[in-house]
């Protein structure tokens, strides 16, 4: 729960200090004494909700007004049509978390997503009403739907980041905050604060840290106060307003976890159990409930549903039209590659794909066929004297990758993933897998022709284990962050990248 103070001051200082995560340590002193009124995040989201649905129907109603379109649509239609989409509009962004206080305060995360799916209700809302009464396509009517659509877009996302702006004002100010006590100086502790720090967020305000052990911990814990034991903490509880309540104990002690979580049941604040296991590698997932049990899902199935259904539609269509579209160059291709040198037009390598199953990807040869290294024995280096003239073209052009349509056709890969590696890849002399232990990782989704790694400058041969180290750190990132929208950026910074031949050899 977020909390406003009930006093504010208008007197200023000139030099005030500062409190970890940015915030005015004198706001942040005072937000810990005041006992504010309450100002809840669900209140927050209402407000906003409420505001959503004003924007919209101002916009429709701008839009008929700047749009008339005559007698055949009258105001009463137009203002039923707004009130439609407008249900249909506040349901969608409830039922996808656009006003949970995380996305309220990072509208720039938001913009797209919000233009995106009031686009696609207005597409959906279209097709429907068309099928009942068809309307032409460049009518007066369609105009000004579009105009109000794009006026909404535009709109949202400029209140929401007005909104953000002034509750992270507010936040540094100490008018708003949510009041934190930690219990149990523990290594546990250190990587829980130094995740909120990280965070950046100025309206989380610890405001000490509370432990039995006072002879051992001593006066403070890093840059915090220890403040007492855990009797101290209910009775600064009972006397301060508070939100949150954090006990950072191993969950090896069960007995005493048990323990203080009932003596501080009767506080009124959120009483949370910090996980143990602090480690960026698994923080990225989710509290769920399975078998009757909260469970945390360290990791989950990268691709499933219509997720994964979607991702293949789009493999297969798109490796259909690239392949239909790209068959005289081809043709071409394989006469050129026959006329400079003899052996065959393909070059096929066996890599790892999913679930480290061995695929056999295709290329077009671009070395001398007595040169062939299928097992990548020897990486390729810049003017490697066993690449063709044409090869060397190919590779700066990525044209060499194109046969791997076939492999996307196939199902064995898709347009973006982690690039595949031959059998015998080494990093720095070493297997990759002896170089990094979350190597096989990458293999939880499908290899691709391209991928995060590739357009962030990771591509082509890894010079060293550093080079490994970072381009796995980018494989990972994108199956724990995939999403359409990160597939399309890919491909377009993809032919950005192809465009200016850059990194290929």
């Amino acid at each position: 729960m977020l909390v406003q103070r009930a006093e504010e001051s208008d007197q200023t200082e000139p030099h005030r200090e500062t409190a970890p995560g940015g915030a005015d340590l004198r706001a942040h002193e005072s937000l810990g004494q005041n006992q504010g009124s309450a100002f809840s995040a669900g209140f927050l989201a209402g407000l906003v909700l409420v505001c959503d649905v004003v924007a919209i129907l101002v916009c429709g109603i701008l839009g008929h007004v700047l749009y008339p379109s005559g007698a055949s649509f009258t105001f009463v239609q137009h203002l039923a049509a707004v009130g439609v989409f407008g249900a249909f509009t506040i349901l969608a962004l409830k039922s996808t978390g656009m006003y949970h206080f995380a996305a309220i305060v990072a509208p720039s995360r938001q913009a797209l997503r919000i233009g995106a799916l009031l686009f696609l209700i207005f597409l959906t809302l279209a097709v429907a009403a068309s099928a009942f009464e068809p309307v032409p396509v460049f009518s007066a009517m369609w105009t000004w739907a579009l105009a109000w659509i794009v006026c909404t877009v535009v709109v949202l996302v400029l209140f929401r980041a007005i909104a953000a702006r002034f509750i992270r004002s507010l936040a540094r100010k100490g008018r708003l905050g949510r009041r934190i006590l930690i219990y149990g100086a523990t290594d546990q502790a250190k990587k829980l604060i130094d995740r909120i720090e990280r965070l950046a967020e100025p309206w989380n305000y610890i405001i000490g840290i509370f432990d039995d052990r006072l002879a051992r911990v001593g006066n403070s814990f890093g840059r915090y106060p220890v403040m007492g034991n855990l009797d101290d903490l209910i009775a600064w509880g009972r006397e301060h307003a508070l939100d949150e309540v954090l006990v950072a104990l191993p969950w090896s002690a069960q007995s005493r976890v048990l323990e203080v979580t009932r003596l501080l049941a009767v506080l009124p604040a959120n009483v949370r159990l910090c996980p143990e296991m602090l480690d960026d590698e698994i923080m990225h997932g989710r509290a769920s409930h399975h078998f009757g049990l909260p469970m945390w899902n360290a990791f989950e199935k990268p691709l499933e549903g219509w997720d994964a259904i979607g991702k293949r539609f789009f493999d297969i269509l798109f490796s259909v039209v690239v392949l239909l579209a790209a068959t005289p160059l081809f043709l071409v291709l394989a006469a050129l590659i026959k006329l400079e040198s003899r052996g065959p037009v393909l070059f096929k390598q066996r890599r790892y794909g999913f679930n480290n199953e061995v695929i056999e990807v295709y290329k077009f040869r671009s070395m001398k066929q007595e040169f062939s290294d299928p097992d990548a024995k020897k990486l390729t280096e810049r003017d490697d004297p066993r690449v063709t003239r044409l090869g060397k073209f190919m590779r700066r052009s990525s044209l060499d990758e194109l046969p791997q349509m076939l492999n996307v056709l196939r199902g064995e890969m898709s347009i973006v993933g982690p690039r595949p590696h031959a059998l015998r890849t080494t990093a720095g002399g070493k297997m990759c897998e002896d170089v990094v232990d979350r190597y096989s990782r990458r293999h939880r989704v499908k290899p691709g022709v391209t991928g995060w790694a590739q357009v962030n400058g990771y591509r082509g041969t890894m010079q060293d284990e550093e080079h490994l180290r970072k381009r796995i750190d980018h494989d990972l990132y994108y199956i724990n962050n995939w999403s359409p929208w990160l597939d399309f950026k890919i491909l377009a910074m993809t032919l950005w990248i192809v465009v200016g031949g850059r990194n290929s050899y």
